[in-house]
């Protein structure tokens, strides 16, 4: 069977450790005859054998080293505390231990350990020393590959955690901005009785204009999720999509000044998240805001992307709940070690201002 090269480094890691307990706990032990130190030669090389199968069989491992050991032990042919049964009861505690104390296996080390300590007498007291250094040895593996397991069950729910955090601001960020729209645009057309057909057939085409961005921006989302690569998941220039961002605000009956310099060449990821932002925040104006204007800026130097979006609405109360919409937006900021400020001016509108950092090995795409 030929092994993987993933597994070749933690082989090695395994045999070389191994081979080092094997020869300062096993072969510094003096034998009394050949025979006895052929016996020895032969434990050793099993104990090794299952601390260098423990990766793959733990419980084939474990059980090769601990019973050659216990064997050596009342013939004084090693003075090895279960080190080498430690790392397999290690790698079974990791593959599948939930406690990380087991009172039935603490009993029965004890009591087998026991046994061979008066099985190795004479010098019954440095007998029942080593025992209980074995025993510590052994439940300390335990407890630990116990203690490892629950590490990663953790990572792993954490990232799921955030995978689905990511999702739902994602699909926030998509359908907010096309929704709202066509939800402003659809009230206009339903409270306004004296709308000639063409004007209607105007805004009929916006909201199919919007509803066709949102399913084409799922459908990159999910291109996105599947492969993991956004390379690819920015369908024009950041510039291009920045000014179609202030184009549905127009529609919308609000005047839209737009500012981007140097944004084409950023990092694909900081693109996004400006793109998403500011959709974000231009959605919140649209939505919330009764503003009729509203200022756009995103520039770009060798260190950091500078982005401000504000308007001439109402502000934000302060006993208002932060909604999905700042939340995803201070996430995503965060997410690039970047720094947001919103300042509230009342009924003068509301001021956006972040600050995202480029990463040095990216620099030189804005030269």
């Amino acid at each position: 069977m030929s092994m993987s090269p993933l597994r070749l480094p933690h082989f090695g890691v395994d045999l070389a450790s191994g081979g080092l307990v094997v020869l300062v706990l096993w072969l510094t032990v003096p034998t009394a005859d050949n025979v006895l130190h052929f016996i020895q030669m032969g434990l050793a090389l099993v104990a090794l054998t299952g601390a260098v199968m423990r990766r793959r069989a733990p419980w084939v491992g474990f059980t090769l080293s601990v019973a050659s050991t216990a064997i050596a032990w009342p013939l004084g042919l090693t003075v090895d505390p279960f080190l080498l049964a430690g790392l397999g009861l290690y790698s079974i505690a990791r593959a599948k231990g939930n406690r990380a104390f087991s009172p039935f296996l603490l009993i029965f080390t004890l009591l087998v350990l026991g046994i061979l300590a008066i099985a190795a007498t004479p010098g019954l007291e440095t007998s029942v020393r080593s025992a209980l250094f074995s025993a510590i040895i052994l439940t300390g593996s335990w407890a630990y590959g116990v203690h490892v397991r629950r590490g990663e069950k953790l990572t792993i729910e954490i990232s799921a955690l955030r995978e689905r955090t990511r999702l739902a601001r994602d699909v926030h960020d998509v359908l907010s901005h096309s929704l709202g729209m066509i939800g402003v645009r659809a009230g206009i057309a339903a409270h306004i009785h004296t709308m000639d057909e063409q004007a209607l057939r105007e805004i009929l085409t916006e909201i199919e204009s919007a509803s066709r961005e949102a399913i084409a921006e799922l459908g990159f989302l999910l291109k996105e999720i599947r492969q993991d690569d956004p390379e690819d998941a920015l369908s024009a220039p950041l510039d291009l999509l920045l000014r179609e961002t202030a184009a549905s605000a127009e529609r919308a009956g609000i005047d839209v000044s737009m500012d981007a310099k140097d944004v084409n060449l950023l990092p694909v990821r900081v693109r996004m998240t400006v793109h998403r932002i500011v959709r974000e925040a231009v959605t919140n104006v649209i939505r919330h805001s009764d503003a009729t204007r509203c200022a756009v800026s995103v520039s770009a130097d060798d260190d950091v992307v500078m982005l401000a979006v504000s308007d001439n609405g109402r502000g934000i109360t302060l006993k208002a709940p932060e909604g999905h919409g700042l939340r995803g937006i201070r996430e995503r900021i965060a997410l690039l070690g970047g720094t947001i400020e919103i300042r509230n001016r009342g009924n003068e509108g509301l001021e956006l201002h972040a600050q995202l950092p480029l990463d040095p090995r990216t620099r030189e795409t804005l030269t």
